[in-house]
């Protein structure tokens, strides 16, 4: 399962806990919003590199590093996110390869902070290409 299927699957999940009330929910959002999506768009999406596990769901995902230096960078990121936002990943360090494992440890499945925390991934690991070695 990719990291997009996971962000629609998770936006079909119960808002409220109450079934009536998730019911009125899901009939004005369908009243809302499109039906059906164009075969062709405008943009493509990128492939997504997250890979999804069983036994407990949750995303990982391999980073590999020309340099100490944009390794450390991105470590530095991550455990600073973690702290901010109190979700802490398992992160694996060997030699030039970091990986990132997360889900929520609560629900034992991947949630709208898992798929926060590896957009955030992302993003730092492409800002590193900007960071002289």
């Amino acid at each position: 399962m990719r990291l997009t299927d996971l962000i629609v699957e998770n936006t079909k999940r119960s808002m409220t806990g109450s079934q009536s009330i998730d019911k009125i929910f899901e009939q004005l959002s369908s009243e809302t919003s499109p039906t059906t999506i164009p075969d062709t768009l405008p943009i493509s999406a990128k492939e997504d590199k997250w890979k999804q596990e069983e036994d407990p769901q949750r995303l990982i995902r391999s980073f590999t590093f020309t340099s100490a230096l944009s390794l450390k960078f991105f470590i530095d990121e991550v455990l600073n996110y973690q702290e901010e936002y109190q979700h802490h990943p398992k992160i694996t360090i060997n030699i030039d390869n970091v990986t990132i494992e997360t889900y929520t440890r609560d629900a034992n499945l991947v949630t709208e902070v898992d798929l926060q925390l590896a957009r955030f991934c992302d993003d730092v690991y492409e800002d590193i290409k900007f960071i002289r070695s």
